[in-house]
């Protein structure tokens, strides 16, 4: 099973410890870890796709109903999932084009 060594490595605090127990039991159920790395791409710009889902929330968000959710901040799933509602086709299409590399 492949990891994201970088990535791995530059989690910080209780994150970083409870990757490191993952990490732990996935090897305790047998899975070999093979450090990792991508191609330099540039999908940190394109990261927008993985929650383009947003739109299945539409009916939560308009009736107001996703101030329910919890973690109502900046860098919460529920916002940044609302937010991604709002992704103009251009910006799509050129991410779409990144992605197929």
């Amino acid at each position: 099973m492949g990891y994201l060594k970088t990535d791995f490595e530059r989690e910080r605090g209780e994150r970083k410890e409870t990757r490191r127990g993952d990490a732990r039991k996935m090897r305790e159920l047998g899975a070999d870890l093979i450090p990792t790395e991508l191609p330099d791409y540039p999908v940190g710009s394109i990261s927008f796709l993985i929650h383009r889902r947003g739109g299945a929330f539409d009916e939560l968000t308009r009736s107001g109903e996703d101030d329910w959710l919890k973690q109502q901040d900046q860098r919460s799933w529920a916002e940044y999932v609302c937010k991604k509602r709002f992704i103009p086709a251009v910006e799509y299409l050129r991410a779409q084009r990144i992605r197929h590399l």
